[in-house]
This record gives structure tokens, sequence and C-alpha cells, in this order.
């Protein structure tokens, strides 16, 4: 069930609305239950919104400050990854659609807008997006923090001359040659 609600009418109503909603480690476990990530124990964030009607249009300009617990790309142990993210989205309303053609076209635009419709906006999978999207393909920890055997390794095989992917081809050349 969705945390993060908000009422169209409320923030037609004033034309602008903010709100704030914890995050809580339970909220985490379940929106990334899919993902490596995990919330840490005992643990609170928030999240904030402040919703306008622009036309109409909804614009979002929201912030999510909450942690995660990640593995790290280079020893696999968990690291504690802070989250900060500081996002704005366009929402426009879904209206009656027209039949569309089989094959429609796309514009960078179209692509870049989101719906919304009836009179209340779940915002549970923005947050969740803008919270995955805030981690780099890579955490790690300070490398002083990883096990030492792993950085030990991976230093011997960085120092190792590297091969050239053709010296087999080069060989094979050479044979053939004599």
């Amino acid at each position: 069930m969705a945390k993060f609600v908000v009422n169209v009418a409320e923030i037609e109503a004033k034309g602008r609305k903010s709100v704030r909603f914890e995050v809580t480690s339970a909220w985490l476990s379940e929106a990334l239950g899919d993902t490596e990530f995990r919330a840490p124990e005992n643990h609170s964030g928030a999240v904030s919104f402040d919703l306008r009607m622009t036309g109409s249009d909804l614009l979002i300009e929201g912030n999510v400050e909450s942690a995660l617990v990640v593995p790290c790309a280079r020893c696999n142990e968990p690291v504690d990854w802070p989250v900060e993210v500081t996002f704005t989205h366009l929402l426009s309303p879904l209206g009656e659609r027209e039949q569309l053609p089989e094959e429609l076209e796309l514009t960078p635009e179209d692509l870049d807008r989101d719906y919304f419709s009836g009179e209340q906006v779940e915002l549970d999978a923005l947050v969740r997006e803008h919270i995955l999207l805030s981690v780099p393909m890579q955490p790690m920890h300070d490398e002083a923090d990883c096990d030492p055997d792993v950085i030990a390794r991976l230093k011997s095989a960085a120092a190792a001359k590297p091969t050239s992917p053709l010296a087999a081809l080069a060989g094979l050349k050479a044979n053939k040659d004599s």
C-alpha cells in the first residue's frame, strides 16, 4: 500500500501544498525488496514534497534524506550509504486518450513526462526511483575500511603487466612463418 499519497484537490484549492513523510526501515525494506540494498536497522529518514499546480500540470519538488546498506563493490562487505536527493518532477493529467496509431514515434519530451489521474497521487515509486539513482554503480568503502587481503589482491592484479588480447594471434603468426 502506498505511503506517500497527496490529494490533488487540496493542491488545487490553494495552488500549493507542502508535505513531509517519514521514510521508515519497513518502507525501505518493502520498496527495495527486489534489490541487494537494505534498510539500516531502526533507521528513520524523511521525504518532503513541495507540490504546485502549473496550469493543469503538477510540479513536484522533493527532497529525500535517508540511508541504505549496500554491498561494497570492492570487498562485498556492507557499506552504510547516506541518501540525500533533491529532485523536480512534472506530472500531467491523464485525460481521455485518443486512439493512438500503431507505430508511434515518441519525442524526448514525451519520454520525460509522467502522468497522474484521479484525486490522489501516489509518490512511492518516484521516491524509490530517486533513492536507487542516488547510489553509484560501484559503491565502496574507503580503501582503509575494506578487507586488507582484498586490497592487496587488487593492487597486485593492477600491477601485473597486462597482456594484449592479440598476443596469442601474434604467436600463431610467428609459428606460421617458421
